[in-house]
């Protein structure tokens, strides 16, 4: 059951309900709250922290490197003259070129293990893998083709003609077109990827060898290897703007997850030169080791890490400074490297509808972690209130009755959401709808002349009350007596009557009440015990007798007869810590919504787990054909022959829950 928290103790003019309900427990007994429970599900641990894979063309060997330590790991060998490497948008492979071995080597992230090679085209150098992580593109020098790559399969596709010794290639983030950089053409051919057909190509600076996209996808930026510029193309014309002076031979170009800046590794000057997107402005090169090559960026967009080919290391750059830090020693001749994305979370909302008036309860603390913390949850009510918090839990009051929708979207630390990031090779930060959950409930106005429900379970007995608020009764409860403590002297008889399942409160103003019976202690012999059971108080109180100057919760009388005490306290209108509003709040959905007679229905919803009965528009599902599963969250049931389009209706703990939303027979 999803847990319940923060209780109204706002005062507004007294409305109490009545109910009587009569309880033999042996042993203590729960007040339970019908609640709704809204797709909770365990958490999971959250992945690791991102992990730069470098390439090493003369070791035939890949390094990973912590980059929350920056250290390097054990080499992976792969095969002859490894050159480019890419990572699917998962994290879970990494495809290196191997240009002498004529084939790509996957590598398993979660052991780093190289598989079987896959045969490509002759002399491969560049690749891509598309945002979605079905197919990579491998830029083949040696016959001028690109090679695509069924990434579900690991089978290669036709090859693709493309301009003469291809060296690089980037995918735009709508996955739509591939862009190949062709070294002795000067140009970079456009790909079709729908049909995998080349388009006209598109002249740029001399020896492109680099190339990487806008996340926006509105920009390409291709390095002149054997210049000292680098040349923008609007992808949407295909027209080349004014080049970019930057270093001597830039080679790789990487850009920001923001969209802000572009990195360009010089190989000839030993430099980074930054820069500006927004006015295509070169800023100050950081001076790196001999022979900058490759480049990449890490998700969180605070950390460049740049190959330096002749001194075998990788040197990190802190890019709020653009300085450069303590180079790490990887394999002979590091050419390129890429880093692991960052993976979304996976958002899973509870909610607690309470009443009008007083407030429901948000619990986002299910949500699955990807690699990263989350750290901000956008809630949106969907009563036109939205609110922003760090923390998983929140609460809204409803001003009016009727069915919401509200929606929970979560941003982890590296700024992963719903969308992803994307800027040619591998998906830099993964997000998607997953981070994203919402829930339908209804909301009641538990106010004069409207029923609203309470149920009363325990030691294995159930019964339930339904009651009409009026403005001038109370709640009742009557049970029987039992010898249980309620914190006092030993001679108190006590019927545990408490506001909650196993899971508590959150808040210290929640409560359990116990209806004491004294054979000495009290004046009228019977008391009623307050006690909140998450203030950190371990003394209980006793509720006051109602007043002038004492408000609800409080006690308007206590009687007993034939051995069952009744206690009737009066409550807040709508106080969800003993009423919810509308029975269907116990069932939060099925599927199908539709079908034949026989089809199998699945059921979620709260207190599903001691189910007497289904119906399908009345007709009542035989016991035979129902499964609870999910330790009573869930249900599975077979539509009963004779049953017609309507509400389902489900009956057990004592309560009847039914759908807003009717089940259609066809």
């Amino acid at each position: 059951m999803a847990k319940r928290r923060t209780a109204d103790r706002g005062r507004s003019a007294v409305l109490e309900i009545l109910a009587t309900t009569t309880l033999l427990v042996a042993g203590s007994s729960g007040f339970v709250l019908g609640e709704a429970t809204l797709g909770a599900t365990p958490a999971l641990a959250s992945g690791g922290g991102p992990v730069a894979y470098v390439v090493n063309y003369e070791s035939n060997s890949v390094t990973p490197i912590d980059v929350a330590t920056n250290t390097a790991g054990t080499p992976i060998t792969v095969g002859t003259n490894p050159r480019r490497i890419a990572i699917t948008p998962n994290g879970a492979t990494a495809y290196v070129t191997n240009l002498e071995s004529n084939n790509v080597t996957p590598i398993d992230i979660a052991t780093d293990t190289p598989e079987t090679p896959i045969p490509v085209g002759t002399e491969p150098v560049g690749i891509a893998i598309t945002p979605n992580g079905a197919t990579a593109y491998v830029a083949n020098d040696g016959d001028n083709s690109v090679t695509p790559i069924d990434l579900a399969t690991n089978t290669t596709e036709p090859p693709i003609p493309v301009g003469a010794n291809p060296q690089a290639i980037a995918i735009t983030p709508n996955g739509a077109t591939a862009y190949v950089a062709s070294t002795v053409d000067n140009s970079v051919t456009p790909i079709d990827i729908a049909t995998n057909t080349p388009g006209t190509p598109i002249a740029v600076g001399s020896g492109p060898i680099g190339i990487a996209i806008t996340p926006d996808g509105a920009t390409a930026y291709v390095t002149d290897g054997t210049g000292t510029t680098v040349t923008p193309i609007d992808i949407a014309t295909g027209t080349p703007g004014t080049p970019i002076t930057v270093g001597s031979e830039p080679h790789t170009i990487a850009i920001t997850p923001d969209g802000t800046e572009a990195y360009v590794a010089n190989f000839g000057s030993n430099s980074v030169t930054p820069i500006e997107l927004a006015t295509n402005t070169p800023g100050t090169p950081i001076p790196v080791g001999n022979g900058a090559r490759g480049l990449a960026i890490t998700p969180d967009g605070t950390t460049a890490y740049v190959t330096n080919y002749y001194d075998g290391t990788v040197t990190p750059i802190d890019i709020a400074t653009n300085t450069a830090e303590t180079p790490i020693t990887v394999g002979s001749e590091p050419n390129e490297v890429a880093i692991t994305p960052d993976e979304g979370p996976q958002a899973q909302l509870s909610v607690t509808p309470a009443p009008v008036g007083s407030p429901s309860s948000f619990d986002a603390s299910a949500s699955v972690a990807g690699s990263s913390p989350v750290t901000s949850y956008n809630w949106n009510f969907g009563d036109g209130n939205v609110a922003t918090t760090d923390s998983a839990t929140t609460t809204h009051t409803y001003s009016s009755a009727g069915s919401f929708t509200a929606t929970v979207t979560e941003t982890d630390s590296v700024g992963t959401s719903t969308s992803q990031v994307f800027t040619g090779q591998t998906v830099s930060r993964n997000g998607s709808a997953a981070a994203q959950d919402s829930d339908t409930f209804n909301i009641v106005a538990c106010s004069a002349g409207v029923s609203c429900t309470a149920s009363v379970s325990g030691g294995g007995q159930s019964s339930s009350a339904t009651g009409t608020s009026t403005a001038a009764s109370s709640m009742a409860m009557s049970q029987a007596a039992d010898s249980l403590d309620c914190g006092k002297k030993d001679d108190y008889q006590t019927q545990v009557s408490t506001l909650q399942e196993s899971s508590t409160f959150s808040s210290s103003e929640d409560i359990s009440v116990t209806v004491v019976k004294s054979d000495e202690k009290t004046a009228n012999g019977i008391k009623v015990c307050y006690q909140p059971v998450t203030s950190g108080a371990t003394k209980p109180k006793f509720l006051k007798r109602c007043s002038s100057a004492v408000a609800a919760p409080c006690v308007d009388s206590i009687t007993e007869s034939g051995g069952s005490v009744t206690a009737i306290f009066e409550v807040l209108p709508g106080d969800p810590r003993f009423w919810v509003g509308g029975n269907e709040l116990g069932l939060k959905s099925f599927s199908p919504t539709s079908g034949p007679v026989g089809t199998t229905v699945k059921i979620t919803g709260a207190s599903l787990g001691s189910v007497t009965a289904v119906e399908f528009g009345g007709t009542e599902v035989a016991n035979t054909n129902v499964s609870v599963i999910k330790s009573g969250k869930s249900l599975t049931v077979t539509v009963p022959a004779g049953a017609q389009s309507g509400a389902v209706r489900v009956v057990g703990d004592g309560s009847v829950f039914t759908s807003e939303l009717p089940f259609t027979v066809t």
